[in-house]
């Protein structure tokens, strides 16, 4: 009993160190105002991940860029993300669940979050209200 009680104790001691780390790490999102920064390794897990070409936050805005061509320029513009030092920042996306998010042969190729967040289930940074796991960053 003495065993298992010393066990489960180490193993929410290792927890929360893990989780205190990845906070202040740069390995999770984060707010700056309104905006939210997301981390280069986030951006890197969208699959054929091409570096010279838009990534944008795929949200109700602008459809979840399900039909990229029939989305007004000025919406594409206001869910264009951009590079920074810090990572990426998605503009106005404080509270809102998005998805980054790049066009590929004409389709939206999102971000693969559970490539870079194993436990994904553990962040409340994760939402799952949608088809798949996003990001929602207060």
């Amino acid at each position: 009993m003495r065993k298992a009680l010393f066990t489960v104790v180490v193993g929410l001691i290792c927890a929360v160190f893990t989780a205190t780390a990845m906070a202040n790490s740069g390995l999770v999102p984060r707010t700056d105002g309104n905006d939210v920064l997301v981390p280069n390794m986030v951006i890197e897990a969208i699959p054929n991940y091409n570096p010279g070409e838009p990534v944008y936050a795929a949200c109700d805005l602008n459809g979840w860029l399900q039909s990229p061509g029939e989305i007004p320029d000025q919406i594409m513009e206001a869910t264009e993300m951009q590079k920074t030092d810090q990572g990426w920042v998605a503009q106005d996306m404080r509270g809102v669940v998005f998805h980054p998010t790049q066009i590929q042969n004409g389709q939206p190729t999102p971000a693969k979050l559970e490539n870079v967040y194993v436990h994904i289930k553990e962040f409340d940074f994760i939402d799952w209200s949608g088809k798949g796991p996003s990001l929602k960053v207060e």
